[in-house]
């Protein structure tokens, strides 16, 4: 059966978010997304049946009433933005999530909330096998500490107001709505691939991540938002296979053959060793899948590198 209602996504034209607006596009899921500065000119184009609404207008509470489903994409940070400001995390991310936490569960008591966080940053250091829901958290950065000061923050909220909300800490999405941006290995080594460049590796390349597509992520959530039912607690989205820096950098190789060269810069402190999150709790209970194959996906970021 399929669930009604209006979806908002909050920071629903970033990176994930796209992917997100599109898949909800397609499946006819009526959404809005919700951000300081909405990408109205994305949206026209990709998303026509999606507003985009500012959360300084005077829709913001309307909307948020009006939602059956929350999912919270945003965060104004990175693992290296504020390596030793605690604080300016917290102000830049615990109290915006908090502020629209007390407006949703004031007005709107019965609405699902989803929120995004963070895989490796959470759980920090000391691991070598894919890390599981129960293990214990120990963020090294003020990223991952503000990941998990708003994780507690929401089990707060679910524990004194009875109210649904699920956690989802992800591993690493590649899409085609990464490229050209700041962040991500892969997109960046597809793009240096593709245009004859070195890519930039911090460290000897030995570092192990998990990857999976952001479009197997975006269907996922629409299975979630048509769903009847609604699993609150914590989960991580992850594929749980582990390549390091230089396996990306030979995969993009041979799935492109084309010739990729790299320029080692000094390791970075906030880069953790292994970050690779064991997704299957996720599987068993909600029917996340990482299921497209990470060559399938570097075509597609290569064929929307040559488009764009």
């Amino acid at each position: 059966m399929t669930a009604s209602g209006l979806v908002t996504l909050v920071g629903g034209t970033g990176f994930l978010g796209r992917h997100v607006c599109e898949a909800f596009e397609s499946a006819g899921i009526p959404a809005v997304s919700l951000s300081h500065n909405p990408d109205t000119e994305f949206l026209k184009r990709h998303a026509p049946s999606i507003r985009g609404v500012s959360n300084n207008s005077a829709e913001f509470a309307a909307v948020l009433k009006e939602s059956r489903h929350v999912i919270y994409l945003a965060h104004r940070s990175r693992p290296g933005t504020h390596p030793a400001d605690l604080q300016a995390e917290i102000n830049d991310n615990l109290t915006s999530v908090c502020n629209l936490a007390e407006t949703i569960f004031s007005t709107n008591p019965g609405i699902r909330l989803t929120y995004l966080s963070s895989g490796g940053q959470i759980y920090g250091q000391g691991h070598d096998t894919p890390i599981t829901e129960d293990t214990p958290t120990c963020p090294t950065t003020t990223y991952g500490l503000g990941k998990l000061l708003i994780e507690n923050a929401l089990g707060y909220y679910a524990r004194a107001l009875n109210v649904p909300i699920q956690i989802q800490r992800l591993g690493n999405p590649v899409g085609r709505w990464q490229l050209n941006t700041s962040h991500g290995l892969v997109s960046a080594a597809v793009v240096c691939a593709m245009n004859g460049r070195s890519l930039q590796i911090y460290g000897r390349g030995h570092n192990a991540r998990d990857y999976f597509d952001a479009d197997d992520y975006a269907a996922f959530l629409v299975r979630q938002v048509q769903a009847d039912t609604f699993t609150s607690g914590t989960f991580n989205i992850g594929s749980g296979i582990g390549l390091t820096e230089l396996d990306v950098v030979d995969t993009v190789r041979d799935t492109l053959q084309k010739p990729l060269d790299c320029e080692h810069q000094p390791a970075r402190d906030f880069d953790l060793p292994y970050a690779v999150l064991d997704g299957r709790e996720a599987g068993q209970t909600l029917g996340w899948s990482a299921s497209t194959p990470l060559s399938q996906t570097i075509r597609k970021l290569a064929a929307a590198s040559l488009a764009d």
